[in-house]
């Protein structure tokens, strides 16, 4: 998950200062965009959420205990739990919408079919044509074998939103850094995950609500 672009944005919580009902209703009601990340010693896991307007769009839990993978509502249940650690230290960031939205697509989208007899740079542009002009939320991923690195690229209702560098931890608006990954590796791969069109239209709050998943939790 992305860190924040603006340091100033970020807030450290110890959780044994904080009631967790308060942290939740600040981020729904604080309509928050961004990134909450924790960490438990006692429960020997950390995890992170994608927010997108005070509501989850991705979460991710890792635990030594069990350390299999979890889909985003289960893992989202275990976060909440472990931040009732006596330990559990909590950062919260800011991202733009046009990085989470994006983002969320890994979470609650689809995967996006490829086009026949096309290579992966053509594809890429075909993607990103597809995308712009259907007003789309998406999220491509480009896996560089040579460096075994990957790079996430947003659209954002049709508006390109940046790539992040997952191992360089870098984030650029700059179409030439991407198109650079397709000439230095020819078995460089494209692929993509989009939003259904219904949770982006006008006024729709998608997601899991915190608080909803407190109580089921």
């Amino acid at each position: 998950v992305m860190p924040p672009i603006d340091i100033e944005s970020q807030t450290l919580l110890n959780m044994a200062d904080y009631d967790l009902e308060w942290l939740i209703t600040d981020l729904e009601g604080g309509m928050r965009t961004g990134c909450m990340k924790s960490t438990s010693e006692q429960q020997l896991s950390r995890s992170a959420v994608l927010l997108y307007r005070g509501k989850a769009v991705g979460c991710i839990y890792g635990s030594k205990s069990a350390p299999e993978q979890r889909p985003t509502e289960e893992s989202l249940y275990c976060m909440l739990n472990d931040l009732q650690a006596a330990d559990a230290m909590v950062s919260i960031y800011d991202l733009p919408e046009a990085v989470t939205g994006a983002m969320s697509a890994l979470f609650l989208g689809f995967p996006e079919p490829r086009e026949d007899g096309l290579n992966e740079l053509d594809q890429f542009n075909a993607y990103m044509t597809n995308f712009t002009q259907n007003g789309n939320t998406a999220c491509l991923a480009i896996s560089v074998p040579s460096t075994s690195s990957l790079c996430l690229v947003f659209v954002h209702k049709g508006i390109f939103g940046g790539a992040f560098f997952v191992e360089d931890q870098i984030y650029t608006k700059d179409p030439e850094d991407i198109f650079k990954l397709f000439r230095g590796d020819p078995d460089t791969r494209v692929d993509a995950s989009k939003l259904p069109q219904e949770f982006v239209a006008s006024g729709s709050r998608f997601g899991y609500s915190l608080s909803m998943a407190k109580q089921k939790r």
